[in-house]
């Protein structure tokens, strides 16, 4: 099994109201998130039997006041949860860990060649009212995909987080936030309420990517009593 790991794992203090109201300091939060992973992780392998886990840090776990690109990341909280994690396991072979200088992963499954990445560093800006951040992402995957082909090293799917919301586009998947709902998605960007999800697919060694599902991280909404109600036809 791959297990992506896309950063902002810990909030961050990149507001003054997040250092307000964040329920506890970045510290202590990698910390909470380092068990909460290595648990995680404990019972996949288990399951599994081997893992391969590429990381990249977000930009929420940044220890600089804004982004850097030396060396960016080593300055950040989500590298440190890497850093933990790759000793905690450092005796157990069934893992596979890969986090870069680059901060961008590239491997294959079968014969499809993914490029991980978080996703704030994609060289584009913007998104409207009506599509949201697809506009911003396939372009960035444009950009990308003509940044690796021109080095000779050419990916087929990009994997990505960073915009909070689920997406299944023909060359990106864009993995939902557990996060879910809060006052800046409603307040600044004005986008509809999504349920935290986490994506999962299957690869087929012929086939490729055969199916994929949306894994909800939130409580199951109230079972309805029927599962099929006509509707009033509207005059």
């Amino acid at each position: 099994m791959v297990i992506n790991l896309t950063g902002d794992f810990v909030s961050g203090g990149l507001h003054p109201e997040l250092v307000a109201t964040d329920d506890m300091e970045a510290i202590p939060a990698s910390i909470k998130a380092f068990e909460w992973i290595a648990g995680g992780l404990a019972r996949m392998v288990d399951r599994f039997g081997h893992l391969y886990v590429p990381m990249v840090p977000g930009n929420h776990g940044r220890t600089t006041h804004k982004p850097e690109f030396k060396r960016y990341y080593r300055k950040n909280y989500d590298w440190l949860i890497y850093q933990m994690l790759i000793r905690h396991f450092a005796d157990d072979k069934r893992i596979q860990f890969d986090v870069r200088p680059s901060n961008e992963v590239q491997y294959r499954v079968f014969n499809i060649k993914y490029l991980l990445l978080h996703g704030d560093m994609l060289g584009v800006a913007g998104g409207d009212g009506i599509i949201g951040a697809i506009g911003p992402i396939m372009r960035g995957e444009v950009k990308k995909s003509g940044s690796y082909s021109s080095q000779g090293t050419p990916f087929d799917k990009m994997l990505m987080g960073h915009y909070h919301q689920r997406l299944w586009l023909p060359r990106t998947t864009v993995a939902g936030s557990i996060k879910g709902y809060d006052e800046y998605v409603k307040n600044r960007l004005g986008a509809k309420p999504d349920r935290p999800t986490q994506p999962l697919w299957f690869v087929h060694e012929q086939h490729g990517q055969t199916a994929h599902w949306d894994i909800y991280v939130d409580k199951a909404p109230k079972k309805s009593d029927h599962w099929l109600t006509a509707l009033n036809e509207v005059a």
